[in-house]
C-alpha cells in the first residue's frame, strides 16, 4: 500500500532520484568540484533554510523522530534537561499508548531498530 505522499512522486522526482543512483553519490558529502556529485542534499538544505529565513538548514531521514529530536536541541533542551518525570512517566506512557494501538512485537522490532515502523491503529 503506498503511503502518504505517493501522488507527489512524478516524473521529475524520478528523474532527480535516478540521477542520484548513476552518479553513485548517494552521501550528503563530497567535493563541490566532483561532477559526479550533485550535492543534492546540501542543496535542498541551502534552499530550505532560505525559505525559511535561517542561517542553516538540515535534511533528516526517518519516521520524524530525528527532527523531533534535533528541534529540541535547537532550542537548548538537551538529554541532561529531560527531566526524570518526563523519561520516566511521559514517555512510558507515550510507548504504552503506542502499544495499545500496535501489535508489541512489531513495535518492539521498530523501537530497536530491526523492523519497519509498525502500522497503528487509532487512539483508543
Amino acid at each position: 500500500m503506498p503511503g502518504p505522499g505517493v501522488e507527489l512522486i512524478g516524473e521529475e522526482e524520478i528523474a532527480e532520484v535516478m540521477q542520484v543512483l548513476k552518479a553513485r553519490a548517494l552521501s550528503r558529502y563530497g567535493s563541490e568540484d566532483d561532477p559526479n556529485f550533485g550535492a543534492k542534499v546540501r542543496k535542498v538544505e541551502q534552499e530550505i533554510a532560505a525559505l525559511a529565513g535561517v542561517r542553516y538548514g538540515l535534511g533528516l531521514h526517518g519516521g520524524g523522530s530525528s527532527g523531533l529530536f534535533v528541534t529540541l536541541l535547537g532550542i537548548g533542551v538537551g538529554p541532561a534537561m529531560w527531566s526524570e518525570h518526563f523519561v520516566d512517566r511521559s514517555l512510558s506512557q507515550l510507548l504504552a499508548g503506542l502499544a495499545d494501538r500496535t501489535d508489541r512485537r512489531e513495535l518492539l522490532a521498530w523501537l530497536l531498530g530491526r523492523g519497519a515502523a509498525p502500522t497503528l491503529g487509532p487512539w483508543g
